[in-house]
This record gives C-alpha cells, sequence and structure tokens, in this order.
C-alpha cells in the first residue's frame, strides 16, 4: 500500500527539482519507496510567509488524501512549527518540518562540496543562491535544461548521499521526524 504525502515547498517551480529526489530517497531508505510524494503547485504559493499560511489554513482539501505533510523552509525565516504541527494534526495530519540553511540549494551542493571548497563557508553564506547557486550552474552551463539544470545536477549530487547527509544535518532531522510518523502509520 502506497503512502501520499504532500511536500510543500517555498517556490516548488524551482525548489522540486531539489525537494523531491532528497525525500524520496529518505522514503526509500526508510523502507517505503511506494510512498507518493507530491510537490504542492495548486494553490500556487509564494513565498515563506504564504507557505506557512496555506499549510495552517488554506489545504484543507489534501487533508484527507495526504495524511503525512513536509513542510521545507529556508532556514531565515521558520516561523513556530510546533504550533503549526499541532494545529494540522487536529485535522488529522502528520507534518514534518525542517529549517534548512540557509536554503534548499545547500542540499544540492552539498553533493558537490569537494568541488566547491570550504563548506563551512559556502554554509554559511547569506546570499548563497545568488552568489554560490547561481555561479555554480553557469559553470556547468545547463541552465537550458529542465529546472536550469537541478534535474541533472541533484541525480549526480545524490551519488554523494551520505556526504549530502553529513553536511545538511536538517536531513537527519527530517529523517527522524518522518521515522516517528511512519511508525504512526499503517
Amino acid at each position: 500500500m502506497s503512502l501520499n504525502v504532500l511536500l510543500v515547498l517555498e517556490d516548488s517551480l524551482v525548489d522540486q527539482y531539489i525537494a523531491l529526489p532528497v525525500v524520496r530517497r529518505i522514503f526509500d531508505d526508510l523502507g517505503r519507496p511506494n510512498a507518493k510524494i507530491s510537490a504542492l503547485f495548486n494553490p500556487r504559493v509564494r513565498g515563506h510567509a504564504d507557505a506557512y499560511d496555506k499549510v495552517a489554513n488554506d489545504l484543507e482539501a489534501f487533508r484527507r488524501s495526504h495524511p503525512v505533510w513536509i513542510f521545507l523552509q529556508d532556514a531565515d525565516c521558520v516561523r513556530d512549527i510546533p504550533h503549526l504541527r499541532g494545529k494540522v494534526l487536529s485535522a488529522g495530519v502528520r507534518l514534518a518540518s525542517v529549517a534548512i540553511a540557509p536554503e534548499i540549494e545547500a542540499w544540492l551542493l552539498a553533493g558537490f562540496a569537494a568541488e566547491l571548497g570550504n563548506w563551512h563557508t559556502i554554509r554559511t553564506h547569506h546570499r548563497l543562491k545568488e552568489d554560490v547557486f547561481q555561479p555554480f550552474l553557469s559553470k556547468k552551463k545547463l541552465q537550458q535544461r529542465i529546472g536550469g539544470g537541478r534535474v541533472e545536477l541533484m541525480r549526480e549530487a545524490l551519488k554523494n548521499w551520505n556526504a549530502i547527509k553529513t553536511r545538511c544535518p536538517e536531513i537527519t532531522e527530517l529523517t527522524q521526524q518522518l521515522k516517528e510518523i511512519l511508525e504512526q502509520i499503517p
């Protein structure tokens, strides 16, 4: 039996190409390879505050069909997740949520850390997307591909899965949250 999981991102149009492969890998590692993970596209989310509000208030149509939700946030925008978790749980939904430092592009870059240099500097960069990620994409010359090259690069990055998990501890935190949720679901 498969499990339907709703993935809520701050910008599904581009973030999905990084988040979906990572979340699928987590479910594979947890012994649930048949989980059906869908990124939220409709209604369209526009930024962190909108994503938070939609999880809290506007996704009633998904509650019955998707008993597990994952809300991934950039670390610079984290809001009251325990309150949010309690609110959706009372509606019958289990929520896993982590803050990604500094933002989701770090997950892809973590698979290429040996090529990029000092990981601590990258991980703490206040303009990671603009000053590190975009130049990295340009260097790879994949911008004309699906997701601006994110599909191919994420596939390559995942070959270094253990390194990604080591460099991005929120993945371990998300895995633990999902493991606890899955123990409660048949």
